[in-house]
């Protein structure tokens, strides 16, 4: 099964097994435990530093998350080098919990 039909599966809150956990993980970029970490902490909305774009853009790909759609507060943040969120919380916790579990295994 390939990451995007994971991702959806999760996005529709079915179970997964572990060989399909495994695999997600494995396509997981690195910055994404720290990112997942940062917005399960901010809660709902968050701005995040310019160095975390590339995972928000990777996990936006999959629908999970997506740039603000208002498009000043976009511009501005963008301007002072900061990038608006708008994410599924339930999908980023189960992914962190997950991650987690891994990290401390």
């Amino acid at each position: 099964m390939n990451k995007l039909k994971i991702l959806k599966k999760l996005k529709n809150n079915l179970e997964l097994n572990i060989e399909e956990m495994e695999e997600l993980s494995s396509h997981l970029p690195n910055e994404t435990y720290s990112f997942i970490r940062e917005c399960l902490e901010k809660r709902g909305k968050v701005l995040i530093s310019e160095i975390s774009e590339n995972c928000l853009l990777y996990l936006e790909s999959f629908g999970i998350c997506s740039l603000t759609s208002d498009v000043f507060i976009r511009e501005y943040a963008e301007e002072i080098g900061y990038y608006a969120l708008n994410y599924n919380k339930k999908i980023f916790e189960e992914l962190f919990t997950y991650l987690e579990s891994k990290k401390s295994s």
